[in-house]
């Protein structure tokens, strides 16, 4: 790639920057005093058992050096037994201790894509995926879907017959849409044909509100052409830990690992794998308790969020799994509607944040929705000078 291609991505990227996401409007609440319900963190503390066991482990001085790049051993044991729970048969190793998510999509695309490789990105998209992309130096190539926010088989078949890999969000960020199996078959039976990597996004796995989650991981004995990326972010709180986990084929969870995982990160933080090996080993009931709890909760707060949109006179599209919401705004533009929001002391991302062209509206925002039911009640009283009808 010549020098001043280099600066045209690098200016490009840096004017996609300037349009609002989640996380510059989580600022922008802090700043004005907002409710937040721009950028997906849980309004909620970890479960009590970690806190007390972060204590606990914090003392012993081994928890305080470099992990091993693969992960602790101990992690990978736990995180093994958890997916045979799950009726996913798996060894430590076919995982990687991920620093977070997001350290296993970039290891996956390090791994296996070289500069100028084209990557299938369904939109709309979590604006990090297309980010992760880039920072790989490969060509982003759009999916579009329209039915319910999931692509048409045929659709979805041409565009994987030219691309390196494609990432999958199931269930997916903004839109919500849950992939049905038929769907999660058919990607993967084309992709192995053309030799396609497919990384599978599915830190929402345990937030399904219609229809049933299901794992390429059970549809298939082959993970040689297949990544799957999960986390505890979202479902334990504790998106700063870095706490991920990722599965795959074990040549290729070594392909990932070494000098690449280790090069970025030389390791996951030692003290959180430590800390959720106990927590998984011994008190597996009180993190099911939290997980099921929340999502009972979320399951109201959606309902409830996506009446107080209504009532403003936008259509607020309820989404099938995760717990962001897009709504349909019927503003002059994103912009409007995100500031108009703001105005009223209520934080949302724009949804032209999501597509390919950011600077083109969207028609809709989206908002996030794990929220207490307080914080409900406090958007619906912010927000009730704008009801119509």
């Amino acid at each position: 790639m010549r020098y001043d291609d280099r600066v045209e991505r690098r200016l490009r990227t840096k004017e996609v920057l300037t349009i609002p996401t989640g996380r510059s409007m989580a600022d922008e609440a802090v700043r004005r005093g907002a409710i937040d319900l721009a950028q997906g963190v849980l309004h909620a503390e970890p479960p009590p058992v970690l806190l007390e066991l972060l204590a606990e482990v914090s003392r012993q001085p081994h928890a305080h050096v470099y992990a091993s790049p693969r992960g602790v051993p101990e992690y990978l044991e736990a995180l093994a037994d958890l997916l045979r729970r799950e009726g996913v048969s798996a060894a430590p190793a076919n995982i990687l201790g991920s620093s977070g998510n997001t350290g296993g999509l970039m290891a996956a695309l390090l791994a296996h894509c070289n500069a100028g490789d084209r990557v299938l990105l369904p939109e709309p998209f979590y604006p990090a995926h297309l980010w992760a992309i880039r920072a790989a130096r490969c060509e982003p190539v759009f999916l579009e879907c329209t039915k319910e926010f999931s692509p048409e088989e045929d659709n979805l078949r041409h565009h994987l017959q030219n691309v390196r890999a494609a990432i999958i969000c199931n269930p997916a960020n903004p839109s919500g849409a849950v992939w049905p199996r038929a769907l999660l078959e058919s990607a993967i039976d084309i992709a192995r044909g053309k030799d396609v990597l497919l990384i599978v996004d599915e830190t929402y796995k345990d937030y399904v509100w219609e229809g049933s989650f299901i794992s390429p991981l059970t549809l298939t004995d082959d993970w040689r052409g297949l990544v799957v990326l999960r986390s505890f972010s979202k479902t334990l709180a504790i998106a700063g830990w870095r706490a991920g986990y990722t599965i795959s084929a074990p040549e290729r969870i070594a392909a990932m690992t070494h000098q690449i995982h280790d090069a970025l990160y030389v390791g996951a933080p030692s003290l959180p794998q430590l800390v959720l090996t106990r927590a998984l080993r011994t008190h597996r009931a009180e993190l099911d308790r939290f997980v099921t709890e929340n999502v009972a909760r979320y399951r109201e707060s959606r309902t409830q969020l996506a009446d107080v949109f209504h009532s403003v006179g936008m259509e607020p599209v309820l989404p099938q799994g995760t717990f962001y919401m897009l709504v349909k705004h019927n503003r002059e533009s994103d912009i409007a509607a995100t500031t108009e929001l703001l105005d009223a002391g209520v934080a949302v991302a724009p949804g032209q944040a999501f597509f390919q062209d950011p600077t083109k509206p969207s028609g809709t925002i989206r908002i996030h929705f794990a929220v207490s039911p307080e914080t409900v009640e406090e958007v619906r009283k912010r927000l009730a000078p704008l009801r119509v009808g």
